[in-house]
């Protein structure tokens, strides 16, 4: 039996500690939850999550493979290192015995990580593996680190949820958002102002709140998506404070925003990379 090993790291400004414990402890109820295209649940067949478990992964309808096998082969929460293999299922291509993955989240100076993941593919004698595959197999681990990073960025306690307290939707609408435990705030209302779905623009206000935090009469966002050459796109995004009197906002309350605003569109955009077909 050959083997082929392939190395990748990917840096985030996650904390380590924070990262390993999405990607690792809670990845069975996560990622269902986060691209539900890619994987739609994971079954333990056998063990308590630790060493020597067996889990059962179902791929969503935006996966090319219906199911694998997965043991956990070592689990060590204190140096934050993870090791598992594929041993089973029609992701192996008929070629493969078996994909073994050993990952390593490493803490950085800046408070962030590094997550090392080393994959072992053992094939089949007389079998060799493409470089196609090998590819394929990156991109989809980069994805998914990413839409996991994304998620943890955004803050997914932020929103609790959003209610329509007027309208259908459309222009005039008038919504209720509910801000969860991970936020400062309570509500705020916000108002649909317009909706061009042709031109791709959309303008609302947060007209009500604590959001406004007691100095702020509303403030107002024009967003506007350019398509760009190379298939992608651009989300332009203005935001006006309407202030009470002579209130100034400070520099720290704008840039507190924009990273908020920059956190909800890379978790969004992360969760479509994952989810093409969403």
């Amino acid at each position: 039996m050959a083997s082929i090993t392939y190395d990748i790291e990917i840096p985030s400004l996650i904390p380590a500690a924070k990262m390993y414990k999405a990607v690792v402890l809670d990845a069975d109820t996560l990622i269902p939850k986060i691209m539900p295209q890619a994987i739609k649940n994971v079954k333990i067949l056998e063990g308590d999550g630790g060493v020597g478990t067996v889990k059962l992964i179902h791929f969503g309808e935006g996966s090319q493979y219906k199911s694998v096998k997965h043991r956990v082969d070592a689990l060590d929460t204190e140096n934050l290192t993870h090791s598992y293999s594929i041993v089973e299922g029609d992701a192996l291509t008929g070629g493969l015995d078996s994909i073994t993955y050993h990952v390593k989240i490493v803490s950085t100076e800046d408070g962030g990580c590094i997550c090392k993941n080393r994959s072992i593919y053992h094939s089949k004698d007389g079998f060799e593996l493409s470089e196609e595959n090998i590819k394929e197999g990156k991109e989809k681990g980069m994805a998914m680190f990413k839409a996991i990073e994304a998620y943890l960025q955004a803050n997914p306690e932020a929103v609790k949820k959003v209610e329509i307290l007027e309208g259908n939707g459309g222009v005039g609408t008038v919504k209720i958002i509910h801000f969860g435990e991970g936020s400062q705030y309570k509500s705020a209302k916000h108002r649909v102002d317009a909706i061009d779905t042709e031109n791709l623009t959309h303008s609302y206000t947060i007209v009500e709140g604590d959001a406004l935090t007691g100095v702020l009469e509303s403030i107002t966002y024009h967003v506007k998506i350019v398509p760009t050459e190379d298939g992608g796109c651009i989300c332009k995004n203005r935001s006006i404070y309407h202030t009470k009197g002579d209130v100034e906002i400070t520099e720290e309350k704008i840039k507190e925003g924009k990273e908020k605003a920059m956190q909800m569109f890379k978790a969004i955009e992360a969760y479509l990379q994952a989810n093409p077909d969403a």
